[in-house]
């Protein structure tokens, strides 16, 4: 998942891939990049938009968070715990701006590790990409589609002749 999200946010410069994987079919960037909502201290948000967004995403609101998928608000402090880390984070707000995002222990509520930003994968992350695409999201256009017929059978043409 972390690799994928580095691909969708630009922080890799290359990536290298086997054959089979060039030939599945996956959909358009900015596809991903709508699965990934990414928080940062100074940016302004309004927690009933953040809260409204975490559901639509798969997120449980709940008094306490202890588990993947699991968000709680009181007051001007947001906890989630984002499907793609290890521990849950507690964003503080100013009004509408991020104060701070900290990690935590669930068990002992220690802090663990401070963030400038923190990326909140959709729970439908991981099912987008184990070949549970609708059939409209797979394509954005029939140009679209069409490139990748062309370039399957383009990558099929070069295996054959280096087999």
């Amino acid at each position: 998942m972390v690799n994928l999200q580095n691909i969708a946010l630009g922080n890799v410069d290359y990536v290298v891939v086997s054959p089979k994987v060039v030939l599945n079919k996956l959909p358009s960037l900015n596809y991903i990049k709508n699965l990934i909502k990414t928080l940062k201290i100074g940016e302004k948000y309004s927690i009933k938009t953040l809260t409204k967004s975490l559901i639509e995403r798969g997120y449980k609101k709940q008094d306490v968070v202890s588990e993947s998928l699991q968000f709680s608000v009181k007051g001007d402090v947001l906890t989630l715990f984002p499907i793609n880390m290890e521990y849950p984070v507690r964003i503080s707000f100013f009004d509408d701006e991020i104060e701070f995002i900290k990690s935590f222990n669930p068990d002992t509520q220690q802090i663990i590790e401070s963030f400038d930003e923190v990326s909140v994968f959709s729970a439908n992350f991981v099912g987008e990409f184990n070949g549970d695409i609708s059939e409209k999201n797979k394509f954005q256009t029939r140009e679209a589609e069409n490139r990748y017929y062309e370039t399957l059978e383009t990558v099929k043409q070069d295996l054959n002749q280096n087999i």
